[in-house]
């Protein structure tokens, strides 16, 4: 075929103007990158804060006077994994918009980042009678550290791997998740237990899950320094949300400089411990305690950017709370849903779907430091200071919302609210 030389001219321009317009897509993916770079982690811990938020606004808000305490990051692992493992679509699209992840965000590393700052969670972890050097107190208790377990057991099916093998080596390698088949039998809450990482109550799920998929996240650790060590218990006044005054069993902070803050919409002071730390927040009088979990919801960031370095004291109930919650409700109205319908490209199975999301949190603040274990199982089934200032002293004597963060990573790890710290 003879092509002219002004047609062979003009193909020429076309193609050095795709080029060029190849070339500059190109380098508009490579500063988008650029731009990007080293945000993955970042954007990972703070939507997991702002989902930790959320959900405890939409949990709360059903039995409003009653205590909770959530663990988020336990769900946004979870979540996080299986949205890698399904690919984009809806499903994917939903628990993006939930967590607040752009569509084509890849999480895998950034997880894999965030696992890597935390203890290996070793059989060690459940021993007790062990004495921390730093606080000569911490009696039969765990070693201090906070670790993450994530666990995915499934009944085997003959003839056939129910599994992708894809979504197993990818949320093995990233987000350490540990895969075990409990043969021809369901899996159940003691096969859980059996486990030697699950150091608290399992959730009870349904007996019919062929699928249990369990994410747990632990915290022992001190106050730091002698914040609360050398306090004596002793009486002191809570007021509840309906105004009835309780006799609860309160410390005394030792006088020292804490990040702290007090506004016309709240007051807050964080405190430190060695491995995390906890921010505890009073909405201001004449506020409630919905709004301010309201607040924490749709900004986050409004608490912590206003903390600053102030002398003062803290007055503090001793609180140990038990919270078992039905998380799918909650879920689902903040969009999660495809799930709980189609769990294609991670069963093999056709109409494979969850079925419930539980988790169990047990919550303990004392004199010696922060106790807490929360474990999370998702069911499924296959088809089928400054100085010159006066000194603070923060009294947390009626419902205040409290966020307990890793020290390393500043993962939220828990968040709650205290309306009566005499109920557990």
């Amino acid at each position: 075929m003879h092509i002219s030389e002004k047609t062979r001219g003009l193909l020429s321009r076309k193609a050095l103007a795709l080029a060029k317009v190849s070339l500059l897509l190109l380098i508009s993916a490579a500063l988008r990158a650029q731009q990007d770079a080293g945000t993955g982690l970042p954007d990972l811990i703070r939507a997991n804060e702002r989902f930790g938020a959320k959900l405890l606004l939409h949990v709360h808000s059903t039995q409003p006077e009653r205590n909770v305490a959530l663990s988020p990051l336990s769900l946004t692992l979870a979540f996080a994994a299986i949205r890698e493992g399904k690919g984009y679509g809806p499903a994917s699209d939903e628990v993006g918009a939930a967590f607040g992840w752009n569509k084509f965000v890849r999480l895998n590393v950034p997880a894999r980042m965030l696992l890597a700052a935390f203890d290996k969670p070793e059989p060690f972890k459940r021993a007790t009678g062990k004495i921390s050097l730093r606080n000569p107190s911490f009696l039969a208790r765990p070693p201090e550290g906070a670790w993450i377990t994530n666990t995915f057991l499934y009944r085997a099916v003959p003839g056939k791997e129910p599994i992708s093998p894809r979504f197993v080596t990818m949320a093995h390698r990233y987000y350490g998740v540990e895969f075990r088949s409990t043969g021809s039998e369901y899996p159940t809450e003691a096969s859980l237990k059996a486990n030697e990482h699950v150091t608290t109550s399992v959730p009870r799920t349904s007996s019919a899950n062929d699928i249990l998929i369990s994410s747990g996240t632990h915290l022992q650790t001190a106050w730091k320094w002698n914040t609360f060590s050398e306090s004596e218990p002793h009486i002191g006044a809570f007021q509840t949300k309906s105004g009835t005054d309780k006799q609860v069993q309160v410390l005394d902070s030792e006088m020292e400089s804490y990040l702290y803050a007090k506004t016309d919409r709240f007051e807050a002071v964080v405190l430190p411990c060695n491995d995390g730390y906890m921010l505890a927040v009073l909405p201001a009088p004449g506020r409630t305690i919905q709004e301010l979990k309201r607040q924490l919801a749709d900004a986050p960031d409004s608490i912590d950017t206003v903390l600053q370095k102030r002398l003062g004291s803290v007055t503090m109930p001793i609180f140990h709370l038990k919270n078992r919650a039905d998380l799918r409700p909650s879920l689902e109205e903040m969009g999660i849903k495809t799930m709980f319908s189609d769990l294609g490209e991670i069963v093999t199975i056709p109409k494979s779907h969850l079925t419930e999301v539980k988790q169990n949190v047990d919550f303990q603040v004392d004199k010696n430091g922060i106790l807490a274990n929360a474990d999370t199982v998702m069911g499924a089934v296959y088809g089928g200071i400054v100085g010159g200032q006066e000194p603070f002293h923060v009294k947390l004597d009626r419902p205040f919302v409290f966020l307990v963060r890793d020290q390393t990573t500043n993962v939220l790890l828990f968040i709650g609210a205290v309306m009566d710290p005499t109920e557990n």
